[in-house]
């Protein structure tokens, strides 16, 4: 049985032509404007040629296709990467509430779920070394309310409330 055909090889003649566009600094390829046409037999030209070459030239070419954008178009693409990173509101607070079961419903996750009240746990200094207290519950009531905009914020919320925990709750306090 014979193969099925190879697909057509893929070449950059396939892709549109990109718009001319002010090119952001960096190193140019250089090509000659003419070539030179040989004197006498092509082998004795080939040998002139290499003899006549400088001591190994190194060139630090980037063949990255960022040479031929600029930075306006760089930075647009670098702003659509970021809309396409955020998360739609109620697919923002289907995650976030997901991550808070999780975490309220650990084994030691009661502690977390509101707001440490200093008078009744006795911690007259809480509020002298805590200076941002946090916790899940108040979380939760951002998430719900719509004032967390952004996962990062979400993750910051939830770091702060253990951050502040092993701050207060030095080694050996507890």
């Amino acid at each position: 049985p014979l193969a099925p055909p190879l697909p057509a090889p893929i070449s950059s003649y396939d892709a549109p032509p990109l718009k001319p566009t002010t090119p952001i600094s960096a190193p140019m390829l250089k090509l000659p404007t003419s070539v030179p046409k040989p004197q006498g037999n092509i082998k004795t030209e080939i040998q002139k040629t290499e003899t006549n070459k400088p001591a190994k030239e190194e060139t630090h070419e980037d063949p990255s296709v960022l040479n031929s954008l600029s930075i306006e178009q760089i930075e647009t693409h670098i702003a659509s990467l970021n809309r396409v990173a955020q998360l739609p509101p109620a697919k923002l607070k289907l995650k976030c509430h997901e991550i808070l079961k999780g975490l309220q419903s650990h084994v030691h996750g009661w502690v977390f779920n509101q707001p440490v009240d200093p008078v009744e746990l006795g911690l007259p200094d809480y509020f002298e070394i805590i200076k941002k207290p946090m916790d899940l519950g108040t979380i939760q009531k951002r998430v719900e309310s719509g004032s967390i905009h952004e996962l990062e914020e979400f993750e910051a919320d939830c770091r702060l409330t253990f951050d502040n925990a092993m701050t207060y709750n030095q080694d050996g306090s507890v």
